[in-house]
């Protein structure tokens, strides 16, 4: 049986099947097809007969098992469909995810193109030396920060130029402010100690750290060349108020020279420190001080002035405001020295505070020295007008409130004074 099994699996096996199908549409339909087929087998030629297909074998259970195939069919559809709606749901959620995180980033890229826009136009003020403008861009620029996603680094950028320009607009209110409010004197001794205050408070305590070390941290700002000018100007100061201990504001010097070593601020730097009155003068008649850079012209005139040469310090910012007609600490240093003159020339030195105002707009200090050229004139409704400009600008401004109520009392109005003390 075994022998007569494998001798007819395959083919002979088909054709008996073939005839036996109980399906008659499969069968042979002749005796004479079924011989046929035989033949052909025994010629070694195709036969027609064939095992069942999978299609015909499913249609035939299917017939069989018509409720279990109609309910895996229900089945099946519905897990197709489940599945299909899990694919789509998934496809759409994933496309409005990408669509969300395209939006955001085109919102992000047009916050960070304003935000760069208006740290762009602080820059170009600062550059300018317009430090209050410049303030006001910055804070701008940190305002549009509140309203939006964008990168840290820029976020960081922006909060250190804003802190920057607050300290240097805050150096400015300080040498601005060193005008006294009696008698037309410098209050010298205060501005050393706010210079002192407000670089502690900026983190770099000049007083405590060694030239190189102030000069690293300074050169690390945004704003270098204010800071060291602030530092020539506090050398300046320093030098009238701690008299004859020359150790600080030589260090000043130093730390100033590490920071910005300028070959024609190191010369004025040079004969400042020396202290020699007749070597700065001789500084400010030569060729070399003529084309020194306008702060060392203003910080010469300044140093002139301190010294007692009251005379040379005009002669060297007239010629040096000739020259630059639009800079502001010449024209305002100019009124102040011709303020100092013996006798003051109150009407030639509101020219140039009325040009440097035309220049800075926005300067609490310069109004409030113009305020007190026009008291020194007993203009006092002029000197009242320019200390209330200063005080529209920065309402904390103690020394404007101050004159306003000096110019107020001089005026008869007793009552508007004691509001203004």
């Amino acid at each position: 049986p075994a022998k007569l099994t494998k001798l007819v699996r395959g083919e002979l096996d088909w054709i008996v099947m073939k005839s036996l199908d109980k399906d008659r549409n499969r069968r042979y339909e002749t005796a004479n097809g079924f011989a046929a087929d035989v033949q052909r087998y025994l010629n070694d030629e195709p036969i027609q007969a064939c095992p069942p297909s999978a299609g015909y074998r499913l249609r035939k259970f299917a017939r069989r098992n018509k409720r279990s195939v109609v309910t895996v069919t229900v089945v099946a559809l519905a897990v197709l469909f489940g599945v299909g709606s899990l694919g789509w749901s998934v496809r759409d959620r994933a496309a409005r995810e990408e669509q969300a995180a395209r939006d955001r980033a085109a919102r992000q890229a047009a916050m960070e193109q304003e935000v760069n826009l208006a740290s762009n136009e602080a820059q170009r003020l600062q550059k300018q030396g317009d430090y209050y403008e410049a303030l006001s861009a910055a804070k701008r620029a940190e305002g549009l920060l509140a309203s939006g996603v964008v990168a840290d680094d820029l976020r960081r950028r922006v909060e250190q130029r804003r802190a920057d320009l607050e300290m240097a607009g805050r150096l400015e209110d300080i040498r601005m402010q060193t005008t006294a409010v009696k008698d037309g004197h410098f209050d010298t001794a205060g501005s050393d100690a706010a210079y002192g205050r407000a670089f502690r408070e900026y983190g770099i305590d000049v007083e405590s750290l060694s030239a190189e070390e102030a000069a690293g941290l300074i050169r690390g700002r945004s704003v270098p060349e204010a800071l060291a000018a602030a530092l020539d100007h506090w050398a300046v100061a320093s030098r009238v108020a701690r008299g004859a201990d020359a150790t600080f504001w030589r260090q000043l010097l130093a730390v100033a020279r590490a920071a910005d070593p300028d070959p024609g601020r190191d010369q004025f730097r040079e004969a400042l420190g020396r202290e020699n009155r007749a070597g700065l003068a001789n500084l400010a008649a030569s060729d070399a001080g003529r084309e020194l850079p306008p702060p060392m012209l203003e910080l010469l005139g300044l140093s002139l002035r301190t010294m007692g040469a009251v005379q040379e310090a005009v002669d060297l910012l007239r010629a040096a405001q000739r020259r630059h007609r639009g800079d502001f600490w010449i024209n305002h240093e100019l009124g102040h020295s011709l303020m100092a003159l013996k006798p003051p020339q109150e009407n030639e030195a509101l020219r140039f505070y009325t040009a440097a105002l035309a220049i800075r707009p926005r300067s609490p200090g310069a109004h409030l020295n113009l305020g007190l050229a026009h008291l020194k004139r007993i203009a006092h409704d002029e000197a009242a007008a320019a200390f209330r400009a200063a005080i529209d600008l920065k309402p904390d401004y103690a020394g404007a409130h101050y004159n306003l109520g000096n110019a107020l009392g001089a005026a008869g109005k007793q009552d508007e004074a004691i509001a203004a003390y």
